[in-house]
């Protein structure tokens, strides 16, 4: 199937994401806020926007000096999507968008090029943060590789049945979990069918708790039947997903904020360390280190305001596994209450040969392989944060009897009822 799920509903962030989020603005964390910045420097000096310019421009090139080099040994393992943004290679939105910075003095007064500096420059900073919290990432991931292989629960590595897959995950869900994390590779249907069958049996386990479904997959706000149904006919395995967390009575919020969604923009990044095939340095500027601080942050605020509302609910958070792991940088994983959340990623093997799936992967490699478990977990803690998540669960064809697969397929594109 098509990569549509993106594209059609959570299409890639554009610069209008600086625009349209006041309080949000593109700086790396630990740097004080640029909008304070450029409105403590417009009331107190007499800059003009042909100044501003020209300071952003230079500013662009400073912090690309500021970024340290790309650790060799991690370069096997590097996010193309990581890397310095060199220039946008395509700007739009396919909705019109409120103006930009209402905050910033003359910002409207700014050309394309300045604005476009200005995301280029902050997301050299969050880079930067991102590549020195990787680095300590990565050390202790790979000085903590033997401690987690040997005390990794033993699972066995059999085909696994949907039915006993799902009663494993229940089991190992502390009771008083209020953040259960679902991070996923996008594109991959099959788990679908996992994931689907996993949400009924929490429901059957908390029939009288609300249950709230919030997913990278909606735009910001409450699922109206027209998105679904389009969502049916365009990406039927997640609109599967969604349509079966409502028939149980859960409540479908989306997370993404609107100028994500409906906003197509796209950047060319490089670096001296790759040497990259035409076409695979474009990526979408929602994957920058900047483009997904931005959106995390959003998505917490979404989160803990709904909270406030709703102090005893169980909150599903559906996502992409970057955006949940506890190890990766900005991650909304680490930001929630550590006792109280849990994080279940789903990975999907095309093939029976085992593969990298993640960090812990890359660096225990052949002497510790945690690619070829199925099902990862610990039962203490503090290993399984070490690890970047509470429990792994990698699915191929073998997982699903003959015949399976294909069926919920093509039951996917029946009709909602």
């Amino acid at each position: 199937m098509q990569k549509r799920s993106r594209l059609l509903f959570c299409l890639p962030f554009t610069l209008f994401a600086l625009c349209v989020w006041p309080g949000q603005q593109a700086e790396a964390q630990g740097v004080k806020n640029a909008a304070s910045h450029f409105k403590r420097a417009f009331t107190t000096t007499k800059l003009t926007p042909p100044k501003v310019e020209r300071i952003l421009k230079e500013r662009v090139s400073r912090t690309r000096k500021q970024l340290p080099p790309i650790p060799k040994k991690q370069l096997g393992y590097w996010p193309v999507e990581k890397l310095p943004i060199v220039r946008f290679s395509k700007w739009e939105t396919r909705r019109p968008l409120s103006s930009p910075y209402e905050n910033i003095p003359f910002w409207d007064q700014l050309s394309s090029e300045a604005k476009r500096n200005y995301f280029i420059a902050a997301n050299n900073r969050a880079l930067k943060t991102f590549l020195k919290r990787r680095s300590r990432v990565f050390n202790n991931t790979k000085r903590m590789a033997p401690i987690l292989w040997k005390n990794r629960v033993k699972t066995g590595d059999q085909p696994l049945e949907t039915a006993d897959l799902t009663k494993i995950m229940l089991e190992r869900i502390p009771k008083n979990t209020d953040y259960l994390l679902l991070g996923e590779r996008h594109e991959f249907p099959a788990m679908h069918t996992v994931m689907a069958r996993f949400l009924r049996q929490v429901r059957a386990q908390n029939p009288d708790r609300k249950i709230f479904l919030l997913t990278e997959f909606l735009p910001s706000g409450g699922i109206k039947p027209l998105l679904l149904q389009t969502m049916k006919e365009a990406d039927p395995s997640y609109a599967h997903v969604l349509d079966t967390a409502q028939k149980m009575g859960m409540l479908v919020r989306g997370l993404e904020p609107r100028f994500v969604c409906f906003s197509d923009t796209k950047v060319e990044v490089a670096h001296e360390a790759f040497a990259l095939e035409e076409g695979t340095n474009v990526v979408p500027a929602a994957a920058t280190a900047e483009g997904m601080r931005l959106r995390n942050r959003q998505w917490i605020a979404n989160i803990q305001n709904l909270r406030k509302h709703n102090p005893d609910a169980l909150f599903i958070i559906w996502a992409g596994t970057e955006h949940v792991n506890y190890l990766v940088p900005f991650s909304i994983g680490s930001q929630l209450p550590a006792d109280k959340t849990f994080l279940i990623t789903f990975f999907y093997q095309k093939s029976n040969d085992p593969k990298i799936h993640d960090l812990l992967d890359f660096v225990g490699q052949a002497k510790y392989p945690f690619f070829a478990q199925r099902l990862l977990t610990w039962d203490n803690p503090a290993l399984r944060r070490a690890a970047g998540f509470d429990m792994r669960i990698v699915l191929n064809q073998n997982d699903f009897p003959k015949g399976r697969v294909g069926k919920f397929l093509k039951a996917l594109y029946q009709p909602l009822d």
